[in-house]
């Protein structure tokens, strides 16, 4: 499997992964991604942004994960309840990474997918000068829940969307430590 950055000859496959994605949380009864986010228009802006990557198999170099690394802060995380951060950092001035949109194909859950993407984060975090990553997700997806805290993410507490067409606003908040100055409190 490939990390790379995302280039527009993948966006069909990315949109068919995020389809993938969106299908298995409306199996689980989730309202997360119900209403069509995220559209082709979000990752053609996360690729224009640089921050859209994949996980490609090697033998067609096709996308079977997508995921937004966004060094840039996260306005939602400047406000968490029933907890606190790991780190310091607001939106404004970020020393962590954000993992969103993350989605992997059908074919390729229980591979390892996720860890890779994580795993990645956390690299690019790193060298963004980056002291941890955060992530967050709907209550119900427990699936994606398992997956963080099997890669070193601890729930943190919980984050509201400023979204309100996102459905169920309420995010469970996690992060993860990447090492580097001002790493903890």
């Amino acid at each position: 499997m490939g990390f790379r950055q995302a280039r527009m000859d993948d966006i069909e496959r990315i949109v068919d992964v995020i389809a993938d994605g969106r299908r298995a949380m409306a199996d689980l009864g989730i309202d997360q991604w119900q209403d069509g986010y995220p559209r082709r228009s979000d990752v053609i802006s996360d690729m224009d942004r640089g921050v859209a990557y994949v996980i490609a198999d090697e033998a067609h170099d096709s996308p079977i994960a997508y995921a937004a690394i966004i060094l840039d802060g996260e306005p939602d995380y400047d406000v968490i309840a029933d907890g606190d951060w790991l780190t310091t950092g607001t939106s404004a001035d970020p020393t962590y990474t954000v993992v969103h949109r993350l989605s992997v194909a059908t074919s390729a859950r229980r591979r390892g997918v996720a860890s890779r993407v994580f795993s990645e984060a956390c690299a690019l975090a790193v060298t963004g000068g980056r002291v941890s990553v955060r992530v967050d997700t709907h209550p119900g997806n427990t699936s994606m829940q398992h997956a963080l805290e099997a890669n070193g993410f601890v729930r943190r507490g919980t984050i509201l969307l400023s979204d309100t067409a996102a459905g169920t606003r309420e995010r469970f908040a996690y992060e993860r430590l990447v090492g580097g100055p001002g790493s903890s409190r």
